[in-house]
């Protein structure tokens, strides 16, 4: 991407209350987050890039 005007910011991780314990994985994280670029090639380009990475972490599960 070289030099950008990208900020991310997370915003809440959490688990299903049904299914959580201490020493237990999840089978499903909900999470949000916020990205802003006055660039909408940058947003477009981290966009794309989240979403792989969110892919890939599915399909290795």
């Amino acid at each position: 991407m070289g030099q950008c005007d990208l900020v991310l910011t997370a915003g809440i991780f959490h688990t299903n209350s049904a299914h959580r314990a201490m020493s237990r994985i999840p089978g499903e994280t909900t999470f949000s987050f916020e990205a802003r670029s006055q660039d909408p090639a940058t947003l477009s380009a981290i966009e794309c890039l989240l979403h792989s990475e969110c892919r890939i972490i599915e399909r290795d599960r």
